[in-house]
């Protein structure tokens, strides 16, 4: 560590767990950090140029394509399931943290839901055009308070600082919204199996590793009930299982994943067809991997859903936001 760091999260002592791990985009090496109270991992050093470390091509069309919209539509109907039933079918709201190229809110706004989204990165802001209202952060939409559903696919592990991240979409949620958090597990099978080899690590870009009990600390300090908890998502369960595995075995690392997805490879053309060959062998053995980590509550991905806590709604103006009650056994999916 270049400088002693406290959690993020809860405060705690951090230690390695990680000494080495290399970035896929280009040669550096940073290592993982967990806190020993809570067990959030920090990426370490943080970039001094976060958007730099996402290089000119992070979203690619060639990713968000027609796989983009089936995701987008998988996202809607779990929302909708999980976090929607609470609210009339007139005027529902959500913002989501991340939105990226947008996918997902449009798919939402097909559906009769008022959406926003925020978004740093200038090349997703490019790609969204004008149709939707993207801001800079949540805090931009506080007029438009409250919201029923904050969302943050995959974008609270990018988030320089994500307690205040989750503390902005409390105040923003009514009385009993809901936040939809879906992130990397880093209690995942993988993790455990293939260490700093692992797909879900992608550092720096991943700034913070959660697994369920740190995800969860996080949530119910800011004043959140966990309800809901799931471990798959589809587009990451085999791809996770089957690029640690090759970043294990082969060298350059995400070598599979970035073709597909059409980002610079920094490998040769011989260790491409490498990762080609070997990936098609080891396919199927991804496959059975990744049912069976998601049906013991191991996947890849947690994806949870929180209630805005009653308690701490009732409580005085100016009340901190955390000291919400400590949730009960939250509900899988």
């Amino acid at each position: 560590m270049a400088e002693e760091r406290s959690c993020a999260s809860c405060g705690g002592s951090l230690t390695p767990k990680f000494p080495f791990v290399r970035d896929a985009q280009a040669d550096d090496a940073y290592a993982v950090l967990v806190c020993a109270d809570c067990g959030l991992g920090h990426t370490d050093p943080i970039p001094e140029d976060i958007p730099a470390a996402y290089g000119g091509v992070y979203y690619s069309e060639q990713r968000h394509g027609i796989t983009g919209r089936i995701r987008a539509w998988l996202r809607a109907r779990w929302v909708e399931r999980h976090a929607g039933e609470n609210v009339g079918r007139n005027a529902r709201s959500i913002v989501d943290a991340g939105c990226g190229t947008g996918e997902f809110l449009r798919e939402m706004e097909g559906r009769g839901w008022t959406v926003g989204g925020t978004e740093l990165e200038h090349r997703a802001r490019q790609l969204l055009g004008t149709t939707l209202d993207v801001r800079a952060d949540l805090e931009q939409f506080a007029e438009r308070a409250p919201i029923d559903v904050v969302s943050m696919w995959h974008s609270l592990e990018h988030t320089a600082d994500p307690k205040t991240q989750v503390e902005a979409a409390f105040r923003l949620l009514r009385p009993g919204g809901r936040l939809v958090v879906a992130v990397p597990n880093h209690g995942g099978w993988e993790v455990k199996l293939f260490g700093r080899h692992a797909f879900q690590l992608d550092v720096p870009r991943h700034l913070y590793h959660f697994d369920c009990v740190s995800l969860e600390r996080l949530l119910s300090d800011a004043g959140f009930t966990l309800e809901v908890v799931g471990y798959q998502e589809l587009e990451y369960d085999v791809m996770c299982w089957l690029q640690s595995a090759l970043n294990a075995s082969v060298s350059p690392p995400n070598a599979l994943f970035n073709w597909i997805i059409g980002r610079p490879l920094h490998g040769t053309r011989g260790q491409l067809v490498a990762s080609l060959v070997l990936g098609g062998v080891l396919l199927l053995p991804a496959f059975v991997a990744a049912l069976v980590s998601v049906l013991v509550h191991r996947g890849s991905v947690l994806k949870v859903v929180a209630r805005k806590s009653a308690a701490v709604c009732e409580a005085a103006p100016g009340a901190p936001s955390g000291g919400g009650p400590s949730p009960g056994a939250p509900g899988h999916s």
